[in-house]
């Protein structure tokens, strides 16, 4: 009796290995790409917060305007997440605002939200007592 392995089967089992390392490749990919984009949405939610509080105090002072603003955040470093906000008037009393607050991570570098960048949205509403 032979105590080795045949060509044949030495090719197999490099055959099974290689099988099974491109799938255990495959799966770790997909963790990191997901964990990632976990991550950018992530940061889209704190920047989404941090820039509602901040126009919160604006939407006040201003309280029967109607407005639009659109930025970036790279006073802060984030120059690659970009946001939108529109505030509207709600009802005919002017006593409740709405405020319509977007950020995203730009992907493709054409300054608004697409389908595949990672992004927040935020719809509140303030009330003002008369």
């Amino acid at each position: 009796m032979s105590k080795g392995l045949t060509f044949l089967e030495v090719l197999i089992a490099i055959l099974l290995l290689g099988i099974i390392m491109s799938s255990i490749g495959v799966g770790v990919s997909y963790i990191v790409k997901s964990d990632e984009y976990e991550n950018m949405l992530k940061n889209c939610l704190l920047l989404t917060e941090e820039k509602l509080e901040e126009y919160r105090k604006v939407v006040t002072a201003n309280w029967n305007a109607t407005f639009t603003y659109s930025g970036n955040f790279s006073n802060i470093g984030y120059t690659d997440y970009f946001y939108s906000m529109t505030v509207l008037n709600v009802g005919t009393t002017y006593s409740l605002r709405q405020i319509f607050l977007q950020v995203w991570k730009e992907e493709n570098n054409n300054n608004k939200s697409d389908d595949f960048e990672p992004s927040t949205i935020i719809i509140t509403y303030i009330s003002k007592r008369s």
